[in-house]
């Protein structure tokens, strides 16, 4: 009995500064890329119409694709940070 049931034991315990992979490391700073671009093509389409995306021909219109492609690099992002390798 040189144990003290009440504590944890301490063999084998995690580290509590283990380093991240860098896959997931490079998939949140895509993702975090792709929703820093979302937000940008947002706020060129509803709040700020005259941002440089757009112009007086073509109108709106090229800040949504500036929106759908910081969704679509979002969502790699999210791809890359959850990929699974056996």
């Amino acid at each position: 009995m040189s144990q003290n049931p009440y504590e944890t034991p301490q063999g084998n315990s995690p580290q509590p500064g283990s380093r991240r992979p860098v896959r997931a490391v490079i998939g949140l700073t895509v993702c975090l890329i792709g929703a820093g671009i979302s937000a940008y093509g947002a706020v060129a389409f509803w709040i700020l119409n005259r941002l440089p995306p757009n112009d007086e021909t073509s109108g709106r219109l090229p800040s949504l694709y500036v929106l759908f492609g910081g969704m679509a690099l979002l969502l790699v992002g999210l791809t890359i940070r959850n990929l699974r390798v056996k």
